[in-house]
């Protein structure tokens, strides 16, 4: 990073800059360079840490694949076809669902990440309304309660095609007119669209990234203002793939 260098005025008291009657007097000023030091651009903003410096425990589960068809037969006969929600690897994501996106920021309170996607048990296939799931923990996921340990959940929905509200945010909460809301506010996700919908499970942000709807119900301490932040940081999953710092755990 280019360093600068700014000019100082220095020994310039105000005797020597005015004179009685109040008019400038002569004077000459030493000109020193200063270092100045640069400040980095890409630190996450406040109250924020990396995706990548969580701990993403179902990474260790990978399965090598290359193709969508491949990684998802492989998922879903290592899961034994029980649970409609199995635990992956984001390599096996990325590839199943090259259009998922995952905050590159996430809140500091969080230290790991679990990731599923979500399976029709009567066919084994992949599911699409929700798609996927994130669960942001501060502990070791699953070893507390979610209302404990689990700080926020992204909840992942392929819709099909991308929505749109002419405009109108208010239109927005039609969307959502199904649910039992105690209120529903548009906001802003970075240079995107959101809403902020209040009911009995807690406070939800939604917010699109192409035609995948993502709903990140949060739990104090998480405001609306760090969702905002870290919803506006998505990026597309497989960027976050392979740069953690600790890719698997002990569980």
């Amino acid at each position: 990073m280019a360093l600068s260098a700014v000019m100082v005025l220095s020994a310039c008291s105000t005797d020597s800059l005015f004179s009685p009657d109040g008019v400038s007097g002569d004077w000459l000023a030493d000109v020193e360079e200063v270092e100045v030091i640069p400040v980095a651009t890409d630190l996450p903003p406040p109250e924020l840490i990396s995706s990548n410096s969580a701990v993403w425990p179902n990474d260790a589960l990978a399965s090598d694949a290359v193709e969508a068809t491949e990684a998802l037969a492989l998922i879903w006969a290592a899961s034994g076809g029980k649970d409609r929600f199995v635990q992956v690897a984001r390599s096996d994501m990325a590839v199943v669902a090259p259009n998922l996106a995952f905050p590159e920021f996430i809140p500091e309170s969080v230290a790991f990440v679990s990731s599923q996607l979500i399976f029709l048990t009567q066919t084994g296939e992949l599911a699409q309304t929700p798609l996927a799931a994130f669960g942001l923990w501060s502990v070791e996921p699953y070893s507390l309660s979610r209302s404990v340990g689990q700080k926020a959940v992204i909840f992942v929905y392929d819709l099909g095609d991308e929505p749109s509200f002419e405009g109108d945010l208010t239109l927005g909460c039609s969307q959502f007119q199904d649910r039992a809301l105690s209120s529903c506010d548009p906001v802003p996700v970075g240079q995107a669209s959101g809403w902020w919908l209040s009911s009995l499970q807690g406070n939800i942000l939604v917010w699109y990234v192409g035609a995948l709807r993502y709903e990140m119900t949060v739990r104090p301490p998480i405001t609306r203002v760090i969702g905002q932040r870290v919803a506006a940081s998505s990026v597309p999953l497989a960027t976050l793939v392979g740069t953690t710092e600790d890719l698997t755990s002990d569980t």
